[in-house]
């Protein structure tokens, strides 16, 4: 919503979109057996193929929904498309792609890759950006990249964090020229909690690094 709204766009196509977003997998939960989902080892060649329908049947299932529009259906339908043509189920690009499918398509990557899924290996909110980074006009149209850096924290206000160094701090302020270095209180330090919090701006500390929110 927060890219919707950095886009410029308008009350109703902020709806169309979160409608579409919150839905966009409903063809896992469909379609997808079981043990498809459950397996621990790595997926076969056809398991990974019958993985990959769940994009059509989303969306087949979507549009028969009388309260949700037909650009929210294909949000279900494109959100693994990709700008460079590399994107299932049916290989679009560029402009073939709606934005709607480009913002979920982005956004639900960051979140594989901050959270960890059993097809993406969990790395940090600092990493994921800069892999975003790299996937300007490859995997995702430069305007939503960026709108998405510009909108999005790495670590909202709030938030606890593991640093390089091992302490634990709370989020306490963005910083507005680098999202992805936050000002921060340190509350744990050598395995002891702080009476007394350190306050650190990311920014001013290159060789302090936040490793994953905890």
């Amino acid at each position: 919503m927060l890219v919707g709204k950095g886009l410029g766009y308008k009350e109703e196509n902020l709806i169309d979109l979160a409608k579409g977003a919150l839905v966009h997998d409903i063809g896992i939960l469909a379609a997808i057996p079981e043990e498809i989902l459950q397996k621990k080892e790595n997926l076969t060649g056809e398991e990974i193929k019958k993985y990959k329908e769940h994009a059509e049947i989303g969306y087949k299932l979507i549009r028969k929904m009388r309260n949700i529009s037909i650009m929210s259906a294909h949000i279900a339908y494109q959100h693994h498309e990709r700008y460079d043509g590399s994107g299932y189920p049916r290989e679009l690009k560029k402009e073939k792609i709606t934005e709607y499918g480009y913002i979920v398509g982005l956004t639900n990557k960051y979140d594989n890759f901050v959270n960890g899924i059993k097809t993406e290996s969990r790395i940090t909110a600092t990493a994921a950006r800069e892999y975003l980074l790299m996937a300007q006009d490859n995997l995702f149209p430069e305007n939503i990249v960026k709108n998405f850096l510009d909108k999005v924290p790495a670590y909202p206000n709030g938030s606890t964090i593991l640093l390089s160094d091992k302490s634990v701090a709370v989020v306490i302020k963005q910083n507005n020229d680098n999202l992805s270095r936050p000002f921060i209180r340190v509350i744990e330090k050598d395995g002891k909690s702080l009476e007394k919090g350190i306050d650190i701006d990311l920014m001013e500390h290159h060789s302090l690094l936040p490793e994953k929110s905890l």
